[in-house]
């Protein structure tokens, strides 16, 4: 079999699972999203740390919830990406064989 044949036959295979290629790129948006907010959710956390006595515990305390849940959010997205690669490995294996 020569490589365009091969990448033809894994074409054909992979084009019956796009709903799960199309969610899976949609989760690793989530997650790449959830990864890039945290640091920026940071800066802000730091820029409410005005001095020794100065804090603005409030706002603090928001963008602390707001760095948890995006957190958890991008945990939950890259896990269930995980899962979901898992899945179609398997049945392109498994239309393979």
């Amino acid at each position: 079999m020569t490589r365009n044949q091969i990448v033809r036959e894994l074409r054909k295979r992979i084009k019956r699972h796009m709903f799960l290629i199309g969610l899976m790129i949609l989760l690793a948006i989530v997650t790449v999203v959830a990864n890039l907010y945290v640091p920026i959710l940071l800066g802000k956390a730091v820029d409410n740390i005005v001095g020794i006595n100065n804090i603005y515990w409030k706002n603090l305390f928001k963008i602390l919830i707001a760095i948890i849940v995006t957190i958890l959010i991008g945990a939950f997205a890259q896990w269930i990406l995980n899962l979901m690669t898992n899945v179609l490995t398997f049945k392109i294996v498994q239309d393979i064989r």
